[in-house]
């Protein structure tokens, strides 16, 4: 039967057969739908069911209906908020940087106090001959190693190249070679 209604709608029937598909669609309410399913179908082939629909008009005609609505002003109390809590954590930012640096110096000159009470020793001791460094020179395997081992060590993350102008940087041992 839908090929007999897909002909009727192509106007591929004879008259007198064309008569009585239409008979039997019109007693039978499922063949209703599927004639009104070919005739959906056709309309989206030939893009006349969405010819009449214009959503943009639609919307447009939605908006100026709609009454405007006015927003309440931002309180003064919340844009003080706001500047006052910014204000806050980059002071409490500070402090805690501050506070950093501090304790950094702090052990710093703990070392300072802890050089000038053993030099205020030695002065009082008698010295019996000159003190000279002993110089010994690393093997050279190791200075690649410490390289590579500074590179890569935890401790370094934040100090960026210095660890490598400490390890590299040997001015005996440049001087020597």
């Amino acid at each position: 039967m839908k090929q007999e209604i897909s002909a009727l709608m192509d106007g591929e029937l004879e008259a007198d057969h064309a008569s009585s598909v239409i008979g039997r669609i019109i007693g039978n309410p499922s063949l209703q739908s599927e004639w009104a399913v070919y005739h959906m179908i056709g309309d989206a082939l030939r893009e006349q069911a969405f010819a009449a629909f214009d959503v943009g008009e639609r919307v447009r005609q939605r908006l100026a209906e709609e009454p405007p609505v006015l927003a309440p002003r931002r309180s003064l109390l919340k844009s003080v908020r706001v500047y006052a809590l910014s204000a806050a954590a980059s002071i409490a930012a500070v402090a805690m940087v501050g506070w950093v640096v501090l304790q950094g110096q702090s052990e710093g000159e703990r070392s300072v106090v802890a050089q000038h009470s053993s030099s205020a020793i030695a002065s009082a001791a008698p010295a019996a001959s000159p003190v000279r460094p002993a110089s010994v020179l690393p093997p050279s395997g190791l200075n690649d190693y410490l390289l590579v081992h500074h590179g890569y060590s935890p401790s370094t993350q934040i100090q960026g190249m210095a660890t490598y102008i400490r390890a590299v940087a040997h001015p005996e041992v440049e001087a020597r070679q």
